[in-house]
């Protein structure tokens, strides 16, 4: 039995009625939420995917009609992949002339951190 502080009896009986109302709307919002996530969701996903694959076909269809066109001499395309290895040895170059400075900078920092907090006159 529920303890209630109300002593009016139309009050108690509007309030349990409340009560059981929002119950039987739980219930229905929960059947509602289950039905369509068994039906529509999936449903949904599966036109989605089917639209994805459509249009990921039309796009290779689209490339493969386009690559043939494009007339590119061999030697423009060796040189790219040349220039593209000269510039990636050069940033592998640069980073490993440039790794010991930053080491010993970053070092030089945190050393000078921890002198600051020991010594906090400084």
């Amino acid at each position: 039995m529920k303890m209630t502080l109300l002593k009016d009896s139309r009050t108690i009986g509007l309030l349990n009625r409340v009560s059981d109302d929002v119950s039987k709307l739980k219930g229905d919002i929960g059947l509602l939420l289950g039905d369509t996530t068994r039906r529509a969701i999936p449903e949904g996903a599966r036109e989605v995917s089917k639209i994805a694959r459509e249009q990921l076909s039309v796009g290779q269809a689209y490339a493969r009609s386009r690559l043939p066109k494009m007339k590119m001499p061999s030697n423009t395309c060796s040189l790219s992949v040349a220039g593209g290895a000269l510039l990636v040895g050069a940033l592998a170059v640069g980073y490993f002339l440039m790794k010991d400075r930053i080491a010993l900078a970053c070092s030089k920092k945190a050393a000078q951190a921890t002198d600051e907090q020991a010594d906090p006159t400084h």
